[in-house]
């Protein structure tokens, strides 16, 4: 009988047995197979014969509930073994007791025993005979074997021996997806400083082209079993394929690895996999946190306040979008408007088309073009349109290098409005880095001159032979420094020809108002500002080349569909 384990934790129990031995966890290791001295060595602090008493309630109340295997005494309180076997406690409401015989399987029997060569109560073929008796076994018992293991068991070894077997069902399946892929969306992201950034909870899943994200297993035929009673043990056919392959998704050369055929947004909608290239959410907020994603997205209502879109794609939104950033590499398309605010930034590389602006910072590679556009900084690589609805430009500062066209710019109470055009900032840039550097080269240039001196251009090839060899390398040297500034130089000079070409071509824009522009407007196109002195109407502003000042001309108007309401995919 083992000792009382005195660590037990409750005051009205009496332990005879090792509490802290999960028995249920060693025991099924054993079943499966496992040989493990220490599994055995475990257990066998547990192992008890029938009427031994495992546990004693000092107040006779059975607390502590009755399992598999365990009677309780209300006269004596005591906790009874009716096996050979290992006993179990749960650590808080129930005993049992695991037997040294198994057939739970039902296809098998077999017996498992620790080494008994230092056990007062042997338990030999003598005493396991009777118990395999009152087994209503029908196919042979492997009684040889059985007392061959038992004499091992108290020899010293621990043994798992299986006496009777008829077969194992197999189950068998359809051949299966199986998901590799995990669609997990976080709570959120910690940041570098410990916190958690709710917004950033991986909404979009996004994949490259040949992503691995999912595999097959083979099909398993069924095969049925046979009890140690001689039944039939039917095996089960499982029908579900778990997931199916939808659009952009395929199985890969090796037969087995399920890939991506393009990038975009990984979805498993009804338990198909596909890849889409545009995805619909109903809103921007904590439910979907910030949307990051290859393709395009479609929101169906509002982006509120503080949050982040990032796409490769179109960006079109049903609703407003209100200090939210957005950087997209085809258009943004909003049915209604962006509000913009401390947070609010929006970079497309395509254009923008919204009902309107309002406090609003964008710049768009193409056009942007919007029903009113108000104190807002606007910067348009191409053209700044307002025609549709009241069509009007108030305060603000807006940038377009090939012309701003609209119905209204400026107000009646002065509200300052800055309109610049004809002008490529970047090329400006780039220009006066050429200038530069044109001038340092010429510098560099004059200097090697200087270095070589006056001998040298009088005959060069009779002043190298009379140098010394090292003499010779270092005016090899300085003559390649000077062939290699000289190409860099007329190089970059047709650069510079070319930008001051192209800066000239964004002299004929200019800006066109087809009813009123109000006086306070400044108006800067190319290097010549002009200041409205007193309303004009139907006028369009343009640099001349000739007299290097603003004139004025006939208004161009645009054809309805170069500022039409915008669809996806659209580009200019």
């Amino acid at each position: 009988m083992p000792m009382s384990n005195e660590s037990q934790n409750n005051k009205n129990f009496k332990f005879y047995f090792d509490t802290i031995v999960d028995v249920r966890e060693k025991y099924a290791l054993i079943l499966n197979g496992s040989l493990d001295i220490e599994l055995f060595n475990a257990i066998a602090k547990n192992l008890v014969s029938p009427d031994d008493i495992v546990l004693k309630s000092t107040n006779r109340v059975e607390e502590i509930k009755t399992g598999n295997n365990v009677e309780f005494d209300k006269s004596t309180g005591n906790y009874k073994s009716l096996v050979y076997g290992y006993v179990h406690y749960d650590g808080t409401s129930v005993v049992s007791i695991f037997p040294i015989i198994n057939i739970d399987s039902l296809w098998r029997g077999v017996i498992i025993l620790p080494a008994q060569n230092n056990t007062e109560k042997i338990i030999g073929i003598d005493t396991v005979l009777p118990l395999i008796g009152e087994i209503p076994v029908k196919l042979n018992v492997d009684y040889e074997g059985l007392a061959i293991s038992l004499k091992e068991s108290v020899a010293g070894k621990p043994i798992i021996f299986t006496f009777v077997e008829g077969r194992k069902a197999i189950n068998g399946q359809v051949a299966k997806v199986i998901l590799d892929y995990n669609f997990k969306v976080d709570i959120g992201r910690e940041t570098a400083d410990g916190k958690i950034d709710f917004k950033e909870r991986g909404f979009v899943h996004n994949v490259d082209e040949g992503t691995k994200i999912a595999h097959y297993e083979e099909e398993i035929p069924t095969v049925d079993g046979l009890d140690i009673y001689n039944n039939i043990i039917r095996a089960t056919y499982d029908k579900d394929e778990c997931y199916k392959l939808g659009a952009n998704v395929e199985v890969d050369s090796d037969e087995i690895s399920i890939i991506t055929t393009s990038k975009g947004v990984l979805s498993n909608a009804n338990n198909v996999l596909k890849v889409h290239n545009i995805i619909e959410v109903d809103k921007v907020d904590l439910t979907t946190g910030n949307i990051n994603v290859i393709g395009s997205v479609l929101i169906k209502e509002n982006v509120i306040p503080g949050f982040t879109i990032e796409s490769d794609g179109d960006v079109i939104v049903y609703g407003n979008v209100t200090d939210a950033r957005i950087f997209a590499s085809g258009n943004l398309i909003v049915s209604a408007g962006i509000t913009g605010g401390s947070f609010g930034k929006i970079e497309v590389k395509g254009s923008i088309y919204a009902g309107f602006l309002i406090n609003a910072d964008v710049e768009a590679k193409n056009d942007v073009i919007a029903g009113q556009i108000l104190n807002s900084n606007v910067v348009a690589h191409n053209r700044v349109i307002a025609m549709n609805g009241k069509g009007a430009i108030i305060g603000g500062n807006i940038f377009a290098k090939k012309g701003v066209y609209a119905k209204i710019i400026g107000s009646s109470s002065g509200t300052p409005s800055i309109i610049t055009i004809g002008r490529d900032l970047e090329a400006e840039d780039r220009y006066k880095e050429i200038i530069a550097i044109i001038k340092k080269n010429r510098e560099s240039i004059e200097q090697s001159k200087i270095s070589l001196g006056n001998e040298y251009f009088r005959n060069p090839k009779d002043f190298i032979s009379r140098l010394a060899p090292d003499k010779k390398e270092i005016v090899r040297n300085i003559l390649k420094k000077v062939a290699e500034l000289v190409k860099e130089t007329n190089d970059i000079n047709e650069e510079r020809k070319d930008i001051t070409r192209k800066m000239e071509e964004l002299f004929v824009h200019g800006v066109s108002v087809t009813d009123t522009v109000f006086a306070g407007v400044s108006l800067y196109i190319v290097s010549v500002k002009k200041t409205i002195g007193k309303k004009q109407s139907y006028t369009e502003f343009y640099y001349s080349d000739e007299y290097k000042i603003i004139l004025e001309r006939t208004v161009t108007v645009l054809n309805e569909n170069e500022y039409a309401t915008a669809t996806v995919g659209k580009t200019k």
